[in-house]
């Protein structure tokens, strides 16, 4: 699912998230749609989305870009901030949230219930992941 160019990773498309706004890898299925910005934490709810085979639109900002603070992307995420993903009716924020949820509703085999033996640590490694892996690997995706 991945290419590798130069030090930097980018997804397999027809329109790459470098250049448009659109992805989908299953035309027929409804769309989910993640409010993007390369080098944050909005990598890891692509990188998850790619990795569970789901289509979704990527809607691309730049760190900063003043239309994250303006009144239309307000109206979906408050805070001004990315990720925000958005599926159906459910709009959520917090790229590990966003990581819970998704594999809870597509991705059941990846997600340990509470009753699960290794539950705690599945939280342990996801928590992990977010604290201390994805800044470094912002460097090199996208």
């Amino acid at each position: 699912r991945w290419n590798v160019t130069r030090p930097r990773l980018c997804f397999r498309s027809r329109v790459s998230p470098r250049n448009g706004v659109r992805y989908s890898n299953q035309d027929k299925e409804q769309e989910m749609k993640v409010y993007f910005a390369p080098q944050s934490r909005a990598v890891r709810t692509v990188w998850l989305l790619e990795e569970i085979g789901k289509p979704y639109e990527l809607v691309r900002f730049e760190l900063g870009q003043k239309e994250m603070r303006g009144p239309e992307y307000a109206k979906i995420n408050p805070n001004g901030r990315v990720p925000t993903l958005v599926d159906g009716d459910t709009t959520i924020t917090e790229s590990t949230a966003i990581a819970q949820y998704l594999g809870a509703k597509y991705a059941p085999e990846l997600t340990p219930g509470p009753e699960s033996a290794n539950f705690a640590t599945y939280l342990q490694w996801l928590h992990y992941a977010e604290g201390m892996i994805m800044p470094p690997i912002n460097h090199y995706v996208f």
